[in-house]
């Protein structure tokens, strides 16, 4: 395996999760929406999302750490870096929370390759409660992904027999899926 990682939703999975959030020269009383993900710090370097700014996620952090897409930091942020500025979200649907910005990423398409990038606050995902929620779990290897389900479904049985793995496609089935749609 060359990487792995996990979040939600993945892009071009047709999944969405999204609310408000203000930054910079967005006002509080007239917040932007943004699709909100959840990631692993790795997660970046398998989709091979590009860093423009800053760094993905670290141990380091607290829980309050977002990185942004590029659409968030030049619409908060005009003409400035993005990197340790605050932005308000509300991810966990208890109020709007702050959060401070530690990566800026190339802008992601969630739903089609047709459709210009949303705004998009990807929020470190070790700081959630997987019970409740759906992971998806990114695998990049340089070997006939088929061939790495039965070793990715026995570690996962040594991590927790209780969790069940759903459903396996590659990346290219949801590329492929995108451009029919």
């Amino acid at each position: 395996m060359e990487g792995v990682g996990s979040g939600w939703p993945l892009p071009l999975s047709g999944s969405r999760w999204g609310s408000q959030y203000s930054a910079g020269d967005l006002r509080e009383d007239a917040p932007a929406l943004a699709e909100y993900r959840l990631a692993t710090p790795s997660l970046f370097d398998t989709l091979r999302v590009r860093f423009v700014a800053g760094r993905s996620f670290s141990a380091t952090d607290a829980r309050h750490s977002v990185v942004v897409g590029s659409n968030v930091a030049e619409r908060a942020w005009p003409g400035r870096s993005a990197i340790g500025r605050a932005l308000r979200a509300d991810p966990w649907g208890g109020g709007m929370e702050s959060f401070v910005v530690v990566g800026v990423v190339e802008d992601v398409r969630q739903l089609s390759l047709r459709e210009r990038p949303d705004d998009a606050l990807y929020f470190d995902s070790r700081g959630w409660s997987w019970t409740d929620w759906e992971i998806d779990v990114v695998v990049r290897a340089s070997v006939e992904p088929s061939s790495l389900i039965e070793p990715i479904r026995d570690a996962l049985a040594r991590l927790d027999p209780e969790i069940p793995m759903a459903e396996v496609r590659p990346m290219t089935a949801f590329v492929s899926a995108s451009r029919c749609s």
